[in-house]
């Protein structure tokens, strides 16, 4: 009888975190619109300026150093809960790359917006990002970023 009370305690503390959890009328209609979407941010410094999701600001004196340092953000949210997250830098010449898979769903939402849940493969602690919609325009911890069908999964 212990061992089964046991059982059942894990699977609902497991459990309550994954995109199986029961969510609000308002966080099923975010998880609705983001899920099989990747959302993607590209952040750049060159010779020729600052550039973060639509802005564009020039960097005085390094005007044709040929110097730049760029990041690319991707993350791709499953219609099964499941997320890949993609990030790449390059700075002078150099490439890195690095990917996390997990699980994620929506968190409650408040007056910016909704709370992205983001808990990495291997983690119980999941990571909130502020997630917000301004018509078309999706914003992540207040950076713009684009929404768009996803290429790694549905």
């Amino acid at each position: 009888m212990k061992k089964q009370l046991w059982i059942v305690l894990a699977a609902v503390v497991l459990g309550s975190g994954s995109a199986g959890a029961k969510l609000s009328a308002q966080q099923q209609t975010y998880f609705n619109l983001l899920k099989g979407k990747m959302i993607s941010n590209v952040n750049s410094v060159s010779s020729s300026g600052v550039r973060g999701g639509e802005t564009n600001v020039a960097l005085p004196g390094m005007e044709g150093m040929g110097m730049g340092m760029s990041s690319k953000d991707t993350l791709h949210l499953c219609s099964d809960g499941s997320y890949i997250r993609n990030l790449v830098d390059e700075a002078m010449g150099m490439k890195s790359s690095s990917r996390q898979t997990g699980k994620w769903t929506v968190g409650r939402a408040n007056s910016a917006g909704f709370a992205l849940m983001l808990t990495p493969k291997g983690n119980k602690v999941a990571k909130a990002l502020n997630l917000s919609f301004d018509g078309e325009r999706t914003v992540v911890n207040d950076e713009r970023w684009y929404r768009m069908k996803s290429s790694a999964c549905k």
